[in-house]
C-alpha cells in the first residue's frame, strides 16, 4: 500500500469546524437555558412554583 500525503490543511479545517461548531452549540444552549430560565422567572406567579426557601 502506498502511504497517502497527509493533508494537514483539511485535517485543521476539519478540526476547527468541529471545535467551533460545539463551541457554538454550546453557546446556544446556554443562550436558550438563560431565555427560558427568564420567560418563567417572568410568567410564574411570584413564589407559587417555586419551593419555599
Amino acid at each position: 500500500m502506498e502511504k497517502q500525503p497527509i493533508d494537514a490543511p483539511q485535517i485543521l479545517h476539519q478540526a476547527w469546524t468541529l471545535w467551533s461548531t460545539r463551541k457554538a452549540h454550546n453557546r446556544a444552549k446556554a443562550q436558550a437555558k438563560a431565555a427560558a430560565k427568564a420567560a418563567a422567572a417572568s410568567t410564574t406567579e411570584p413564589q407559587t412554583d417555586s419551593t419555599p426557601s
